[in-house]
């Protein structure tokens, strides 16, 4: 069994950061990613501040693993082996996961400035976003409110 301590430990003394697009870096990084993202549950704001790249590119590197192991990429195998090998993992497939999650309504609110602020620091602060602040606070007031 492994920590995720171990996996970026281990990332950054093979791999490291690095700025370019070959796929020698990308593959294992997207793999580490991956797992960091689905078996240890780091958000998207976490990975970010790791990597140093964009959350779009973390929103499609978590999912890249699954697909390319999936259907057997030679490419990414061999570039991403020794992650593979040392830390496995089966992946989710993203679409099964999506669907399975969507089970909410949206729900339009027009706040003042002066809230949304606010509710901005602390969402900044947890690294999440400001819906999900909202959620928290109201998932906290029913709680309150049934009692």
């Amino acid at each position: 069994m492994y920590k995720a301590q171990d996996v970026l430990k281990y990332f950054h003394e093979h791999i490291g950061i690095q700025e370019h697009r070959k796929r020698v870096y990308i593959d294992p990084r997207n793999y580490v990613i991956a797992l960091l993202c689905h078996k240890f549950e780091y958000t998207e704001f976490e990975l970010e501040a790791i990597f140093k790249v964009d959350r779009t590119t973390i929103n499609y590197a978590k999912s890249q693993p699954y697909y390319h192991m999936r259907n057997g990429n030679v490419v990414f195998m061999e570039n991403a082996a020794n992650f593979i090998k040392k830390f496995p993992y089966t992946f989710p497939d993203p679409i099964g996961k999506k669907r399975v999650n969507r089970v909410t309504q949206k729900v339009i609110v027009n706040l003042d400035v002066h809230v949304y602020k606010t509710l901005k620091i602390k969402a900044d602060r947890d690294g999440v976003y400001v819906s999900t602040v909202i959620k928290e606070m109201l998932d906290k007031v029913m709680k309150v409110w049934e009692e």
